[in-house]
């Protein structure tokens, strides 16, 4: 896959704590949704470095840090991310 078809998701003990498993499901589920769960790849890695403003997500598209990413921002983050193919 190219990077920018790729987001990851700290797992690590900070971000678990503050919703970053629900944050990952709430992300494999609107990938679903939106049929791209098989051409944009999400990645549990054990730490994106910034504890402080868990959860936290890097968009390898732009290389963006996300912090404070909360499940219920999935729906816009990913409409900024991940553009709709054209014609869809």
């Amino acid at each position: 896959l190219p990077c920018q078809n790729v987001l990851l998701v700290c797992k690590g003990g900070k971000c678990a704590d503050c919703k970053g498993r629900a944050l990952y499901s709430a992300l494999k589920a609107e990938l679903k949704d939106r049929g791209l769960h098989k051409s944009v790849k999400i990645m549990k890695v054990d730490c994106l470095g910034n504890c402080k403003e868990s959860p936290n997500l890097l968009s390898c598209a732009d290389n963006t840090l996300y912090s404070k990413v909360k499940p219920k921002d999935v729906e816009t983050l990913l409409d900024r991310l991940v553009p709709e193919p054209a014609g869809v």
